[in-house]
């Protein structure tokens, strides 16, 4: 699976500040905290975008970005893969051949400090979603401070597992990521 070799480089040697969730049943929200955190409730959340969000749909998912995010070009060697962004927020997305249900993301991101990890779903499929605060990073990346992943290691008819990596410049940008990630559907074929 190959995605922008920079933001990938950036996720992976991204320094970081705490940051713990919520439990109730608003939409996600994350608070500042100084240990690593792992959620593992399970609670699916629908979320219906704004009229004047658009509709992205690629590599098997369908989902909705507000009118500030566009799409940018983006060639996936070994997988489907796109970017978007706007002066806020960088959201990169890789579906890659191979599902494994029990797989996780978790080894990649834990050693960061402020490492939250939550289990979820997305729609109907077992998900994680991880956060960590941090800087450094790729030119495209700088100034956006807030790293979410959202992990589905199965997609429906085994057509893989898909990653979403965003980067946001503030906690309320990354509220909007945690919307774009209720907004994901896998199509139907």
């Amino acid at each position: 699976m190959k995605i922008s070799g920079m933001l990938l480089t950036f996720l992976l040697i991204i320094t970081s500040a705490g940051c713990t969730q919520t439990r109730d049943s608003t939409p996600l929200s994350w608070q500042p905290s100084d240990n690593n955190q792992q959620s593992q409730s399970i609670q699916e959340r629908k979320f219906i975008p704004p009229k004047d969000w658009n509709q992205v749909k690629t590599c098997s998912t369908n989902f909705f970005v507000p009118p500030s995010i566009r799409k940018k070009k983006v060639q996936g060697i070994d997988s489907c893969v796109g970017r978007y962004q706007s002066a806020n927020i960088l959201i990169e997305l890789d579906v890659a051949p191979g599902s494994d249900l029990n797989s996780s993301r978790e080894g990649e991101y834990s050693e960061e400090r402020g490492f939250n990890l939550r289990k979820t779903k997305i729609d109907g499929w077992a998900a994680e979603i991880i956060t960590f605060d941090g800087t450094g990073g790729p030119a495209e990346a700088r100034g956006l401070n807030y790293a979410a992943v959202l992990y589905v290691p199965q997609m429906p008819e085994d057509r893989g597992n898909f990653t979403i990596w965003a980067l946001s410049k503030s906690p309320e940008a990354r509220d909007l990521v945690f919307k774009i990630f209720e907004s994901v559907r896998f199509a139907k074929d």
